[in-house]
């Protein structure tokens, strides 16, 4: 009795599906990635971040001059150092502008948090300028008991 080898062989039609397979496989993850990193980058530009370092004399990364135009609308998020003796609660922020008539307006709604002594914290913010108010005016923004001085500018 002879000895019978067997034999491994695909016929043409499914070495071409199968080809025809991972090249559509290929194009469909390149396509989802190209979405996910766009909605990635959409979904993190909402709230950029400032790139102002913080730390004990600057508190509050909102640097020294922040520029906002009357009826403009920011969405910011702002590191916190928190150079205080103990644990900090965030859950306000305001801003004021003693000799200018009027000040920015931080929206309701923000991320609220605790910042541990001598941790950074990040909290996103909607900054809206108002009508009325004055170039290069001195403001203070506090967050808790954490406070900052910093020049308004609006052109």
């Amino acid at each position: 009795m002879g000895q019978k080898r067997g034999s491994l062989s695909l016929s043409v039609n499914a070495i071409v599906v199968l080809v025809l397979a991972v090249i559509i496989m290929s194009f469909a993850i390149t396509f989802i990635q190209k979405y996910l990193r766009e909605a990635e980058v959409g979904i993190s530009g909402q709230f950029p971040e400032l790139e102002v370092p913080v730390s004990a004399e600057n508190p509050i990364g909102i640097g020294n001059n922040f520029l906002i135009k009357p009826g403009e609308e920011r969405r910011v998020t702002v590191g916190v150092y928190n150079n205080q003796n103990n644990d900090v609660t965030i859950s306000n922020f305001q801003i004021d502008c003693p000799n200018s008539p009027a000040a920015p307006q931080i929206q309701p709604g923000f991320e609220t948090g605790s910042v541990s002594r001598n941790e950074v914290g990040k909290f996103k913010m909607v900054i809206k300028g108002l009508n009325g108010m004055q170039n290069n005016a001195i403001c203070k923004i506090s967050a808790g008991t954490i406070q900052q001085s910093f020049f308004l500018v609006t052109s």
